[in-house]
């Protein structure tokens, strides 16, 4: 939400194993290593903030290289997100940000949806990450690669952890909390595809998900970078998502525009998932700061 001008909420939600944990972790770290770069300063609001993502994030992630367990539904991030707040260089006011880490079986029907993230209706926007090898075209090709053997690949028995259905109960809670059921939800969401360098089988170099990124160029959000991956990714998703059902839901919001990270860089191995290399993020922060320059914290060029 936006209290008296300064203070924005992001609700971060993912379908199962779509890596809802490595991306806040990588997120805040990129928070403050490229807080030169967009002349913003970060700090962590209270004392649980700092204890919490030492012992859950960076203890595990950066210095054991293991990969961060599944988190439980019920736990204690529901209760007490992780509070950050962002100076700006520029004047602007500073900007309280408030992740959550909730557990995909909190959105496995609209019921427990509407129930367990009460958080959504003081939101400023939604990351909403996808695991692209839950899309059964990307996971036979990535199988028949040669790769499926090496890499614990995402469980898809359970049919309400399908992306698509946690989309859509996505939209008909933002629906309800804008009280316009006949209108497009106008909150903006950034769908986002995570673990895009397991893609890199599919797409060329040349793809613009793994260029530089133009917003770390100038340390601002760049409109013309984020609209060439937003239209890459529909024609992608076009592509392998033979029912069109996730490009069919992206029309039923106001303001969507979709994006490709990878938290880690690498795809853990399934023998005691260790990383073999310390993260190696990639475009993790373009949703971020799509949020932040559609409530215009942030400068922006084309």
């Amino acid at each position: 939400m936006i209290t008296n001008g300064t203070e924005i909420m992001f609700s971060i939600i993912g379908s199962n194993e779509s890596g809802k944990s490595h991306y806040i972790a990588t997120l805040i770290a990129q928070l403050y290593s490229q807080a030169h770069r967009f002349n913003w300063s970060c700090c962590a609001s209270d004392d649980t903030t700092m204890e919490l993502y030492d012992s859950r994030f960076r203890k595990r992630l950066y210095e054991d290289r293991i990969v961060i367990s599944k988190t439980q539904a019920a736990s204690v991030m529901e209760h007490h997100p992780l509070i950050y707040i962002l100076n700006f260089d520029s004047g602007l006011p500073p900007v309280t940000l408030a992740f959550y880490d909730a557990a995909w079986e909190n959105f496995n029907s609209q019921e427990s949806m509407a129930q367990t993230t009460r958080y959504l209706n003081e939101s400023s926007g939604v990351i909403f990450l996808i695991d692209p090898l839950q899309l059964p075209y990307v996971r036979e090709k990535f199988v028949a690669s040669g790769q499926g053997g090496e890499t614990e690949l995402p469980d898809l028995v359970q049919a309400n952890a399908r992306a698509s259905n946690m989309f859509q109960r996505l939209i008909n809670v933002l629906r309800s909390k804008e009280r316009i059921s006949r209108q497009k939800p106008q909150i903006p969401v950034a769908l986002t595809l995570s673990k895009i360098d397991a893609l890199r089988f599919m797409l060329t170099d040349e793809s613009p998900l793994f260029l530089p990124s133009f917003h770390r160029r100038y340390g601002c959000f760049c409109r013309s970078d984020a609209a060439r991956i937003d239209e890459y990714l529909r024609s992608f998703l076009m592509a392998v998502d033979r029912n069109r059902e996730l490009l069919s839901l992206v029309k039923q919001l106001d303001n969507c525009c979709c994006f490709g990270m990878s938290a880690l860089g690498q795809n853990p191995k399934s023998s005691g998932q260790r990383l073999r290399f310390p993260p190696r993020p990639m475009r993790v922060l373009d949703p971020f700061l799509w949020l932040l320059a559609q409530h215009d914290r942030i400068a922006t060029v084309e």
